[in-house]
């Protein structure tokens, strides 16, 4: 495992936002293919490698957003190559425990369903959360 923290810092003082880094911690738990994919992930300029996978170390509150009535797709991975494993509602609450970087450079949520304990992957458009922390 390789600790982000001065990549988070970055990332939040890019975002403008004052938030003390012991408020979260990060660690990549992926590995990297030696020709991955780089993405632009900030407007600076701030680079993350296609595939990047990050785990919070303190879930955020968020829910799913989107239309009333619909249900978005949970996949088991951070990408619409993944399996789809379930569906859920828009306004569903989650604790989002993680986030993700697909092979195109989309940003893919990893949530957790406080009830059931469920796990899966969101895309990161489908998610609103209420302190987004260092968002890629």
């Amino acid at each position: 495992m390789i600790h982000i923290a001065t990549l988070i810092q970055q990332c939040l003082t890019v975002q403008g936002q004052a938030i003390a880094l012991s408020l979260m911690t990060v660690t990549f738990t992926g590995t990297q293919a030696a020709s991955a994919r780089s993405c632009v992930v900030a407007g600076d300029g701030l680079t993350l490698e296609a595939g990047t996978i990050a785990d919070r170390s303190e879930p955020d509150p968020g829910w799913i957003a989107g239309e009333a009535g619909r249900r978005v797709n949970i996949h088991a991975g951070p990408g619409v190559d993944y399996a789809i494993i379930d569906r859920a509602w828009v306004g569903s609450y989650v604790d989002i425990i993680g986030q993700g970087l697909s092979d195109s450079c989309e940003t893919w949520a990893r949530v957790r369903f406080p009830i059931s304990g469920q796990t899966g992957w969101i895309h990161g458009r489908s998610i609103d959360a209420t302190y987004p922390r260092a968002w890629w």
